[in-house]
């Protein structure tokens, strides 16, 4: 299994008691009835975009608390090779009710899978040179601003931080 959601698509759980770590000792018990959304297609400049599902809650920050901030991690694979001059434009749309602030707060390299955590297979981290440039959101759209350096046929992963969820799912 990679750990990523299905593309395409957001999936919400609730729990009565959550331990980040696996569910070895059965205390991570599901509170009410989960939920998905479907999000906007995949770009035609990306070959793959999804949520990636599989993360240690407590060292990457995610929090699926409904009203709650929380800090998600994104993979995306590009289908062709991007240009190599300007910057590179990424948009990730949430659905309904997910909240980014205007100067929203992003990550690439090192520790968006916690500190000292690799990143799982085949998850890579963005090229070395490649630096996120700007974040901006507006209500349920995030804009990253990146410099040229990624490359087509890898799976790159990056920390977006949501500062509010929808209230009910």
């Amino acid at each position: 299994a990679t750990g990523l959601a299905d593309p395409g698509s957001f999936i919400l759980g609730t729990f009565t008691h959550y331990l980040a770590t696996s569910n070895t000792q059965g205390l991570n018990q599901v509170a009410d009835v989960g939920a998905s959304a479907t999000g906007p297609r995949v770009g035609t400049l990306m070959l793959h975009a999804s949520l990636v599902a599989s993360v240690e809650y407590r060292l990457s920050g995610r929090d699926d608390h409904p009203g709650q901030a929380s800090r998600l991690i994104f993979a995306f694979e590009l289908r062709t090779m991007p240009k190599v001059s300007g910057s590179l434009d990424l948009e990730v749309v949430a659905p309904g009710g997910f909240f980014f602030k205007p100067r929203c707060n992003a990550s690439i390299g090192n520790g968006i899978f916690g500190p000292g955590q690799a990143y799982p297979l085949p998850l890579v981290q963005f090229e070395p040179g490649v630096r996120l440039l700007l974040c901006e959101g507006h209500h349920n759209v995030a804009r990253l601003k990146v410099t040229p350096g990624l490359l087509s046929g890898r799976r790159y992963a990056f920390g977006l931080r949501v500062d509010q969820q929808p209230l009910a799912t």
